[in-house]
């Protein structure tokens, strides 16, 4: 439907009480200046899409709130219900997706190879859990071959050279090193290693961290 004197469609939520829960103006803009194609879809089938948004617990205000409903224009419904049912057979729970979606929507546009191929990359990482997943969903995003395979390579020198405890910091750590940027990625090594303490590694890691460098920083 459409406000007065605006050409702009604001979709509404009706809850029992017919209370309505606007998408500011604002919002709308960007939008439709974000993604200008899907300015084109029917007043009435975006407020499905938004209602959709909605029961993934999106907040409205919230900044991926935008990004959720471009997601939901971009597949329809059965494509939709197929790339749940590949998270949950990958060893999603409900939580876990609802979650992964409200951090970053973008993961549930990567193709169901790419998902399938980057979750069993990193769950073959030990101490790396479902959780590392829902947490960073971006991590769905990343090339195999030139991000993540060589941090992992990484990675696993530290796992070898640092003998730690798989506690909460050294996931966290790990998680660290395959989301920073390449600018970062070196000096995160360092701290890392510096952190624990332990500089026996330091050689054999940043000797192998150099080796993979150009990979690194073209992602």
């Amino acid at each position: 439907m459409n406000e007065p004197n605006s050409s702009l469609p604001t979709p509404k939520m009706y809850d029992e009480d017919s209370q309505t829960t606007e998408i500011t103006d604002f919002q709308i803009a960007t939008y439709v200046c974000r993604f200008p194609l899907n300015y084109l879809v029917e007043p009435e089938k975006l407020k499905g899409i938004v209602q959709r948004v909605d029961e993934m617990g999106v907040d409205r205000k919230a900044k991926m709130f935008i990004e959720g409903v471009r997601v939901m224009s971009s597949m329809t419904r059965e494509n939709w219900e197929l790339k749940l049912k590949l998270f949950r057979d990958l060893g999603f729970s409900e939580q876990n997706i609802l979650y992964a979606f409200r951090v970053y929507p973008g993961a549930f546009t990567v193709s169901e190879r790419k998902i399938k191929e980057v979750t069993q990359l990193l769950l073959s990482v030990e101490d790396f859990g479902i959780s590392g997943i829902v947490i960073n969903p971006v991590l769905l995003s990343y090339s195999v071959e030139k991000r993540l395979k060589p941090r992992l390579k990484v990675l696993k020198a530290l796992q070898r050279d640092l003998y730690v405890a798989a506690s909460q910091r050294s996931k966290e750590n790990w998680t660290l090193l395959l989301v920073c940027s390449g600018t970062l990625f070196l000096p995160n090594v360092f701290s890392i290693c510096l952190n624990l303490r332990s500089l026996s590694c330091s050689f054999h890691v940043i000797m192998c961290s150099y080796s993979i460098k150009y990979m690194i920083l073209l992602v």
